[in-house]
């Protein structure tokens, strides 16, 4: 089913929506998407400043973690989930306790 179908608006990249379908109604409904979680915004940010000052960039960070370049871009911008066993990989390569990392959530 094609977007421009379902309401006449296309979901556009400075405001982000999704549809929605609502029981009872004709068509599907525009819906904002859901802001970042706050805790993934603070983790992201808190293991952005470790790693630019052990002096890293994020391709050397995932190098040492045995993680993609852009999965740690993602994870410091909070837009992905991170495993606990990634944050274990991520911190020892930090050289940092993974609480360091976590203290502020």
């Amino acid at each position: 089913m094609d977007l421009y179908a379902l309401g006449g608006k296309a979901a556009s990249i400075k405001n982000p929506v999704c549809w929605v379908y609502v029981p009872g109604a004709s068509c599907f409904s525009e819906a904002a998407m859901p802001s970042k979680p706050h805790h993934r915004l603070v983790l992201g940010e808190k293991i952005r400043t470790c790693r630019k000052q052990a002096g890293l960039t994020q391709e050397k960070l995932a190098e040492k973690a045995d993680l993609h370049h852009n999965f740690i871009g993602e994870v410091e911008r909070g837009s992905m989930e991170i495993s606990l066993t990634s944050l274990l990989k991520i911190a020892k390569a930090l050289k940092v306790k993974v609480r360091d990392l976590v203290d502020e959530l």
